[in-house]
């Protein structure tokens, strides 16, 4: 039954890292913004680098625009030839979301825009960025379910890398733009790690992190509240 479960978990581990590895391919391919609010979300990390903070009447960045009007085929609709024909899309809506995921994503947004990369290139690299915290944050699975065990839970040694695989999988399909949910996982998870590390030992140190985390999770997104 061991070498069942071991065999089990190293096929979940292959899989993992071909599932990585296609994900990274796939994200790197996609030639047009997604449609899924990503001229908003590069706005948000345009503005900051701009030196500013995006209000929801703003208009979306001068670059960003230009690159929609300069390279037509990478929109997702009809070619516009003026800001109007955009509609929401013009707009700096994504405002309404707390700032940490656009920070996290300024600095190397603002080195490549010094290197000369243009506004989808920049965006291209970015999106894997984040798609690379993503995985950072399904890999902390591991050390949950280790945690668990420790508790007295009986979970398979498998499971977490079943949990790990199926994160990866439904990570990219049409959100294989940039978008603060992203990020969510990893301050969730590590919130997580650290309570069951304070159940374990009642360090307090421990509790407080994961409050830290926990409060910094909602710098991400609203809804982590819940």
């Amino acid at each position: 039954m061991k070498v069942f479960g071991q065999t089990i978990k190293y096929i979940f581990i292959i899989l993992c890292m071909i599932t990585i590895v296609w994900s990274i391919k796939y994200i790197w391919q996609q030639e047009k913004w997604s449609p899924i609010d990503e001229y908003a979300h590069m706005d948000y990390i345009e503005k900051m680098r701009e030196g500013m903070m995006p209000k929801l009447h703003y208009a979306i960045s001068h670059d960003i625009y230009q690159n929609l009007t300069e390279q037509p085929v990478r929109m997702f609709t009809p070619p516009v030839h003026s800001r109007e024909e955009l509609g929401m899309g013009n707009y700096s809506y994504q405002a309404k979301h707390p700032p940490l995921y656009y920070v996290t994503l300024l600095a190397p947004n603002m080195i490549l825009k010094k290197m000369g990369y243009d506004a989808f290139q920049r965006l291209k690299i970015l999106r894997l960025i984040s798609y690379l915290l993503f995985a950072f944050a399904t890999f902390l699975y591991i050390p949950l379910f280790k945690l668990l065990k420790q508790k007295g839970y009986l979970i398979p040694e498998f499971y977490s890398w079943f949990c790990v695989l199926f994160s990866l999988l439904i990570a990219t399909h049409q959100r294989y733009g940039l978008t603060n949910n992203m990020l969510s996982p990893l301050f969730i998870n590590a919130s997580l790690l650290f309570v069951l590390k304070y159940h374990l030992t009642t360090h307090v140190k421990f509790l407080y992190v994961s409050i830290l985390l926990s409060g910094l999770s909602i710098c991400v997104a609203l809804t982590n509240v819940f």
